[in-house]
């Protein structure tokens, strides 16, 4: 083999190994994050939202079961809530006191979460009851007509009735998710529970 031809190979395999290098550092899903020297948690109960935000009023974007591993990004300004990235690559915001770690969570950075995304919804039916309960045994509060807008604060355990009130606060109630429109996941919304009447 001649010098040149020696060359030439040495150069190919070294193109070889660079660019498998290349693409397994593109394919193999590497936590950047946890590589840079970010603290880690892990999650100590049995499910737990992530959220897009610092708060229950954020929707929920995943839910991650115990013992899944996150890395912590920032904090809320009073360390209730904690940013944190999963190893999918995923983003959110998840309640501080569900975590385990040995790291104090007062000295990540301060975060800025994005306001929560207020929950809407168009009443679809002619005419809908807004009642004192979720459940047609609870009173009447007033109806409202379809097109009318109302805000949603909350759900019963099925998401089958909704608490809401009209944009300005007025005839706070609940309703029938049946008849309402919304592009917003009902399933999101926080859970209450209302005794019997």
């Amino acid at each position: 083999m001649t010098h040149r031809g020696l060359k030439l190979k040495v150069v190919g395999l070294l193109f070889i190994a660079v660019l498998t290098v290349s693409l397994a550092g593109n394919l193999l899903p590497v936590d950047r994050a946890a590589a840079q020297g970010y603290p880690t948690a892990t999650v100590n109960t049995g499910a737990l939202n992530v959220r897009s935000g610092p708060g229950v009023g954020y929707g929920v974007q995943t839910s991650i079961p115990r013992g899944t591993a996150a890395t912590l990004l920032a904090r809320n300004a009073d360390t209730s809530w904690v940013q944190i990235q999963l190893s999918s690559g995923l983003f959110g915001w998840v309640n501080a006191r569900y975590l385990a770690t040995t790291y104090p969570l007062y000295s990540l950075p301060i975060g800025s979460g994005s306001q929560p995304v207020q929950a809407t919804a168009t009443v679809t039916s002619y005419a809908l009851n807004i009642r004192s309960g979720p459940g047609i045994s609870y009173t009447r509060v007033t109806a409202v007509y379809r097109g009318t807008g109302l805000i949603l604060l909350a759900r019963n355990s099925d998401a089958s009735w909704v608490r809401v009130t009209l944009p300005d606060g007025s005839y706070p109630g609940w309703v029938n998710s049946g008849y309402i429109s919304t592009t917003y996941p009902l399933v999101s919304l926080p859970v209450e529970y209302v005794t019997q009447p």
